[in-house]
């Protein structure tokens, strides 16, 4: 399949209702190219910087702000990456830290633009790929069940809400991330009288525990009621949804 033109590129996104601001690298000629999928990735910035505009340049092809803005800097190649992925590289604003929150509007740039991206390409959710983003806490398994949501509605058309927080995955867990999830999972294990504590964004031990007595009541024993989350005792909860 031939790549999307770079205005191919901007009119998707433009139909997902994104905030889109496009660097004047944007429109530098570049060589032809054909990408194999998306790259999620964080970049620290400072506060006097809040929309990332520092991180722009050929590392990326584009930044999120924490605000929620796109912002395109260059349709070609990016500039070759550790990791071997001849991909387009979207890196979004965060200060590095497990403790910081993905706030909702970036966490919903996120996903529309590389709904729409996999749109263009006729991808589906599993090109978009991002390790380092999801060791900073950000649920890219529930990322990308939306945009696999987003994928099924035609362009224009509203978006169906999720009703349920989709299994961000084992090894998010372990990760210990502080997020809004964390604390939608807790009020629900409250809710069933397997916690006894306030729950909060950051998943701690009293989380695992608390966890391991609602896998209990789920059937499980020994090993497989470690306290870990899994794909069944997690959609037995019925989690909300929070953020993505």
């Amino acid at each position: 399949m031939t790549a999307p033109s770079p205005e191919e590129i901007v009119n998707a996104l433009r139909g997902a209702r994104l905030d889109l601001a496009l660097f004047a690298t944007w429109h530098t000629p570049t060589p032809t190219w054909t990408p194999s999928g998306i790259v999620l990735e964080p970049t620290a910035n400072d506060a006097s910087d809040p929309a990332g505009r520092c991180c722009t340049g050929p590392s990326w092809n584009a930044v999120v702000s924490r605000s929620g803005t796109v912002i395109l800097t260059t349709p070609g190649r990016p500039r070759a990456a550790a990791d071997g992925q001849d991909a387009y590289r979207i890196t979004a604003v965060h200060p590095g830290l497990r403790t910081t929150q993905w706030p909702p509007a970036q966490l919903d740039a996120l996903t529309r633009a590389t709904a729409a991206l996999c749109r263009t390409h006729r991808w589906g959710p599993d090109k978009i790929i991002g390790p380092a983003v999801e060791r900073l806490g950000l649920p890219l398994h529930g990322l990308r069940a939306r945009v696999e949501r987003l994928l099924t509605v035609p362009p224009g058309h509203p978006e169906p809400p999720p009703e349920r927080e989709p299994y961000p995955g084992p090894d998010w867990f372990r990760a210990y991330p502080y997020s809004p999830v964390v604390a939608a999972m807790g009020q629900r294990l409250a809710e069933e009288g397997v916690a006894d504590y306030p729950p909060g964004p950051q998943w701690a031990p009293a989380d695992r525990h608390a966890y391991a007595r609602w896998q209990q009541r789920q059937g499980l024993t020994g090993p497989a009621a470690d306290g870990w989350p899994d794909p069944t005792t997690w959609g037995a909860l019925n989690v909300p949804t929070t953020t993505c």
